[in-house]
């Protein structure tokens, strides 16, 4: 009998244990996470960047110049696919794949990137959209290095020009 109660004890205190975490799971699968298209948070107030690239907006960004060539559109190409696709759309127009999907949650669909209004700015006014985003845009000033915010330039430019 004594044998018998040691199993029974150890089965039912096996059962238990295995029970105790169950709401607690602390597994990194289980998690939320953030989406791609968002960033981490910003910077303290004040804070100096480490990366040597100050920050800007896009009006600051009028005055910059693209340093990439034309050859640099084939990376911006492949990088528009990767990050620009899902909302504006291979063509640019704002029809991006994902039906009613729009940016950070708003009903209001992505900014042709081959209308007048977007291409009277100068590619500085881009990559400082790129940047740092807009009401409808989510930033990707940590997702992409300059030269690849460039690229991206770059290739929406050559959109326009129908030199896809």
């Amino acid at each position: 009998m004594p044998n018998r109660l040691i199993h029974i004890g150890a089965v039912l205190g096996t059962l238990i244990a295995a029970g105790c975490d169950a709401p607690w799971h602390h597994e990194m699968r289980q998690q939320t996470s953030l989406s791609s298209a968002h960033s981490p948070r910003e910077p303290a107030a004040g804070a100096l960047p480490t990366d040597g690239e100050p920050r800007m907006d896009r009006t600051a960004g009028e005055a910059l110049r693209n340093p990439l060539g034309p050859d640099a559109a084939v990376r911006g190409r492949w990088l528009y696919g990767v990050y620009c696709t899902p909302c504006h759309g291979i063509s640019g127009t704002g029809d991006g794949p994902v039906p009613g999907h729009f940016s950070l949650g708003t009903k209001a669909p992505p900014a042709d990137l081959t209308s007048d209004k977007v291409q009277q700015h100068s590619d500085g006014w881009m990559y400082g959209t790129i940047v740092n985003g807009t009401a409808l845009m989510a930033p990707y000033r940590y997702e992409l290095s300059p030269r690849d915010r460039w690229a991206i330039v770059t290739f929406v430019r050559q959109m326009r020009s129908g030199g896809r």
